[in-house]
């Protein structure tokens, strides 16, 4: 379903119905396009600190084209393919990285393996908090956050990579940032 504000994306909604019925060309491209799966995993693994090595990482990202060819039916058109490509990655990572029991590495470390220096005393503190507290919320959740603090992208950016109106995504981010404080006000508590 394709809605009214969405028909910039009408041309990959067909390649991608077109692909799934067989057309060759449309094959072809489809597949060029989904390619940088493998990119948008190198990226995501980068800033989380790099939990994965390079050998996940090549596996991971044939397992994300085979999770893309599966989910064709189910794409809508509502962002570009690389967007919901980049979001199938960025999910299946975090997934990959769950089951294994790893998670992202601590704001700090990755700040003294940038070169960016160690926060001393309370401020390492509070970062361990912080960090503490996203590992508590959902993925999505904390996709929104980074796409905001770390990327800086703007609603329509971040509405556009994550196939939704920008409203919906600030409703959204909202929303994790209130149990995101919750967190960090109550570091002991329960998940609610």
């Amino acid at each position: 379903m394709i809605l009214a504000g969405d028909s910039q994306h009408l041309g990959d909604l067909k390649l991608v119905k077109a692909a799934k019925c067989g057309d060759s060309s449309a094959v072809k491209d489809f597949a060029q396009r989904i390619k940088c799966a493998a990119k948008f995993l190198s990226i995501q693994n980068r800033r989380m600190g790099s939990p994965a090595n390079d050998e996940e990482l090549a596996d991971l990202a044939q397992d994300v084209v085979l999770v893309v060819l599966r989910k064709m039916g189910g794409y809508e058109g509502r962002g570009s393919i690389e967007s919901w490509v980049y979001r199938i990655a960025r999910l299946e990572l975090l997934v990959y990285l769950r089951e294994r029991g790893r998670r992202p590495a601590p704001v700090g470390d990755m700040l003294d393996a940038a070169g960016g220096g160690s926060p001393k005393g309370d401020e390492r503190f509070a970062i361990t908090v912080v960090h503490r507290a996203l590992a508590r919320l959902r993925p999505h959740e904390v996709e929104l956050v980074e796409l905001r603090h770390l990327e800086g992208l703007t609603w329509d950016k971040i509405g556009a990579r994550l196939d939704c109106p920008a409203n919906t995504a600030k409703t959204r981010y909202h929303r994790a940032l209130v149990k995101l404080q919750n967190y960090v006000h109550d570091r002991d508590g329960e998940d609610g």
